[in-house]
């Protein structure tokens, strides 16, 4: 079973929770809902930022 992680934002701060906020509790807390992702997707999107980071220090080191 694939974990999922969910996203709000309050004001100007971001939060992320393991499970989905009821409608209560955001109201409550001023959070707006985002959208959720998978841990595995997450892992996924993770990869691809440090692999850019990676090639953009090269570029930066071949300059």
């Amino acid at each position: 079973m694939t974990e999922d992680i969910y996203f709000y934002r309050c004001k100007s701060e971001f939060h992320f929770f393991n499970h989905k906020l009821t409608m209560q509790e955001q109201l409550l807390n001023g959070y707006d809902y985002i959208g959720v992702l998978s841990v595995d997707e997450l892992g996924d999107v993770l990869e691809k930022i440090l692999a850019l980071r990676d090639s953009l220090d090269k570029f930066k080191l071949k300059r």
